[in-house]
């Protein structure tokens, strides 16, 4: 199949490059790898494809050379911040000129949790795996069509019983309750918050800001959080290790949607279950609001956490629609492209009681949380 003389070589080079491409921008030279012929789509840049295709075969079918290339080069060094006067002209990004951000793919997210954690495994070479608790890197989980891990497909995973040429990228509320509820994830984040909890509030809060997002905390979040930590440890009344509970529960607060009810039930504990607030009984702690601060933003007046302030700069060009299924709650769906880059945030309509919101449960005492930080 190599043979570049007397075979299919320079086509299936051309295929590799394409999908090597497709990794690192989101979508192929060829928007559909699967399908090089007369019912797939034209190349965007066919000279580019040409003559990566012809360097990649100079190179002895080198993969590393390539992805060096590609991420030195300036096209996948771009901003991605957007530009009217460019995205007028080429409003879907055709001709790449910013980066657009995607969401990372299931096996990244697991791992990636892993290594923030302390917990990745990063023996190489070994056999695979069924055993889900594993803590070696996602790739070494063995497939079996009858025995598919819930936390890849959840985060589009691709489909074993067919060839795939590009992942979906789908945003449900699974994912979310995944992150709250999954025991592992509870686990990740208890190992995450020993590895601080023995340091200073301020270095311990800084540490686990640069081993989750790669960056320091603002003043503001430092102060709101430093309030949580001091704060958190009530809730934990005759054990020995509340502030690392504490700790434990900052990694994995509900940092996003605004929940006017539970800001007046914070402190409070359960008494039962009623199904109109979709409590749980045998509770042992009280409930927990974000501690992060909601203000109103735009004209509009809608509340934004203050961990999202670009979304609050940009919050009066989201247009609101009902969520099917989740009465009492929008989504903010953005009307131009540079709404839709955003995240979309679920928000609680004002003057509908006795809701917390979908996605919120209570688990260990404490409101159940969507990610990491």
């Amino acid at each position: 199949m190599t043979d570049v003389e007397n075979s299919a070589g320079h086509l299936l080079a051309r295929v590799a490059v394409n999908r090597i491409w497709h990794h690192h921008f989101g979508r192929g030279i060829v928007s559909t790898p699967n399908d090089f012929g007369l019912q797939g789509k034209l190349p965007s840049h066919p000279e580019l494809l040409g003559d990566m295709a012809r360097r990649f075969i100079v190179s002895g079918w080198d993969v590393k050379a390539l992805d060096h290339d590609i991420m030195l080069s300036a096209t996948w060094q771009q901003s991605i911040t957007p530009s009217p006067k460019k995205a007028a002209a080429d409003r879907d990004n055709q001709f790449l000129w910013r980066f657009t951000p995607r969401r990372l793919e299931a096996e990244i997210v697991r791992d990636s949790i892993l290594s923030s954690a302390g917990q990745l495994d990063t023996r190489m070479s070994e056999p695979g795996t069924l055993d889900e608790r594993h803590r070696r890197r996602s790739i070494y989980f063995m497939i079996k069509r009858s025995r598919l891990f819930p936390m890849m497909q959840i985060f589009d995973q691709p489909e074993p019983l067919s060839s795939q040429g590009s992942r979906p990228s789908t945003t449900i509320a699974p994912q979310a309750l995944l992150f709250m509820n999954n025991l592992q994830v509870v686990s990740w984040a208890g190992a995450l918050a020993a590895s601080v909890s023995s340091k200073k509030t301020d270095e311990a809060i800084r540490e686990l800001y640069r081993r989750t997002l790669s960056r320091d905390p603002t003043l503001t979040k430092l102060r709101d959080n430093r309030a949580f930590i001091e704060a958190q440890p009530s809730s934990y009344q005759g054990t020995k290790n509340g502030k690392q509970l504490a700790y434990a529960d900052l990694c994995q607060v509900d940092t996003r949607a605004y929940k006017p009810e539970l800001e007046k039930m914070d402190g409070k504990k359960l008494e039962g279950f009623d199904k109109n607030t979709g409590f749980f009984a045998n509770v042992a702690g009280p409930l927990m609001k974000s501690p992060f601060e909601f203000t109103p933003r735009g004209e509009c007046g809608k509340m934004v956490s203050s961990i999202f302030p670009k979304l609050g700069e940009q919050v009066d060009k989201m247009a609101l629609s009902f969520r099917p299924g989740c009465p009492g709650h929008t989504w903010l769906g953005g009307i131009d492209r540079e709404s839709r880059e955003l995240t979309r945030i679920s928000f609680l309509v004002e003057g509908v009681k006795n809701r917390l919101g979908c996605g919120s449960v209570v688990r260990s005492g404490r409101v159940g949380c969507s990610r990491l930080l």
